[in-house]
């Protein structure tokens, strides 16, 4: 099998630069208003932006991420994470009550610390798959001289993936 030139995570990431951003003292509130922009932006008619927004501290480090799946877990009530109920479930309006709730909250209570899983831009592509599963993660940042340098996504991953499948030579057999 001849030695073929893999990518690394670098060549693949997003430029942190691309990414909207916010302060970890921000509100829920004001954090889903730029992730909304950020991942709709206005006048487009497709909403296929990122689907997160980088929280960053007051020394402008990166501090975390607040994702759609961030949100959804913020929301969800506390009592529906325990076996066995002590409570009866009011269904009706529990979710408008929930997200009123979660939005005066701090960005800095709900997001995805970063110093969880980071992979390093040398890094290889196979290993970033490999953490993102391991994690149940979507999206991980990419360090690079010890700082965050860019993010790394599924989707891009899978745009590699489409590449190498549908550019592959037929082998032919003998």
């Amino acid at each position: 099998m001849p030695a073929t030139h893999e990518k690394k995570v670098k060549d693949l990431m997003i430029p942190i630069e691309e990414y909207s951003r916010v302060n970890i003292n921000s509100t829920v509130k004001e954090a889903i208003m730029v992730l909304k922009e950020s991942f709709c932006p206005a006048g487009t008619e497709h909403c296929t932006g990122h689907r997160s927004v980088l929280v960053f501290d007051d020394d402008d480090n990166l501090a975390g991420l607040l994702t759609f799946r961030s949100l959804l877990v913020a929301i969800e009530p506390r009592f529906l994470k325990v076996e066995q109920w002590a409570v009866p479930v009011f269904w009706e309006g529990l979710f408008t009550e929930r997200c009123r709730e979660e939005a005066q909250k701090k960005v800095k209570e709900v997001m995805h610390p970063i110093t969880l899983v980071t992979v390093n831009a040398e890094d290889t592509i196979i290993k970033t798959v490999y953490a993102m599963i391991k994690h149940k993660l979507g999206a991980l940042p990419v360090v690079s001289n010890g700082r965050v340098v860019g993010m790394i996504r599924i989707a891009e991953i899978f745009n590699e993936i489409s590449e190498l499948v549908t550019n592959e030579p037929e082998s032919v057999s003998a």
